[in-house]
């Protein structure tokens, strides 16, 4: 922008609604928009509830995690009977678990992201140059079975981060177990 001479208008006066008269603030509907994403927020923890009772049993056994994630809900693939060390190939003792999961979601709306993660141990094979190509390739793993439950390919975005997004600290077996997983 630059200083100009001002152009008169058939206006002479401007009004705007404010939140309190005496203030200097404009109502943008803040109120509205906190009380709709706390909606969204119980809709989200209602739906994780939901998911955690159809769930309980991998969750029993340390294969699954449900959480959320403000107004996301997350279905976390624990590594235990997911992977191999070390591989991008599930398991098929994981299959009927994700075949479970891909029904619930294609029954659902709304974009899908499949994430793998890993910790931060370097991997060791010929396979994968780093573990941004191993969380990568087992996030894509993840997604193609997904795809074969019905679940809609233009719904779904794949991505690897490798050891960035810990869940937990990765100076113990457990804390690393942890942070091995797919999240949908």
């Amino acid at each position: 922008l630059s200083p100009g001479t001002p152009e008169p208008t058939t206006v002479d006066d401007v009004r705007q609604h404010t939140v309190d008269s005496d203030l200097n603030t404009l109502d943008l509907g803040l109120e509205q928009r906190l009380q709709e994403l706390a909606d969204r927020e119980a809709q989200a923890e209602a739906q994780a509830q939901r998911l955690r009772e159809l769930f309980r049993q991998e969750i029993d056994d340390g294969r699954v995690l449900v959480g959320r994630d403000r107004t996301d809900v997350v279905i976390q693939i624990l590594e235990k009977d997911s992977f191999p060390s070390g591989r991008a190939e599930l398991d098929a003792d994981s299959l009927p678990t994700l075949a479970k999961i891909g029904t619930l979601i294609h029954a659902t709306a709304g974009a899908i992201t499949v994430s793998g993660h890993t910790d931060n141990v370097p991997i060791r094979n010929g396979a994968y140059r780093s573990n941004w190509d191993l969380s990568a390739a087992r996030a894509a793993s993840v997604a193609h079975e997904l795809l074969q439950s019905g679940v809609a390919p233009e719904r779904l975005m794949v991505s690897g981060h490798a050891d960035t997004q810990p869940r937990a600290p990765n100076d113990t077996a457990g804390g690393r177990a942890l942070n091995r997983r797919v999240d949908i």
